[in-house]
């Protein structure tokens, strides 16, 4: 919280209920299980790498052409 309240310059009650919103939105998740110094990640953001990673990259047929002279 301490880092969302210093970048968004508001009180610590007010960077805790707009994680907790977020966290109802499904925006973000916590992922520590801590009581303190917790942690959270934006899933849905991580995700696209995940997905890109584990697609193969598409074939693209290379097309040439040749003149004569």
């Amino acid at each position: 919280m301490n880092l969302a309240r210093d970048r968004l310059g508001v009180s610590y009650v007010t960077a805790s209920k707009l994680v907790e919103q977020f966290q109802e939105l499904g925006l973000v998740e916590e992922i520590t299980g801590a009581q303190r110094n917790r942690r959270y990640r934006y899933t849905p953001y991580l995700a696209l790498f995940r997905e890109t990673e584990a697609e193969p990259a598409p074939t693209v047929p290379v097309q040439t052409t040749e003149t004569t002279p």
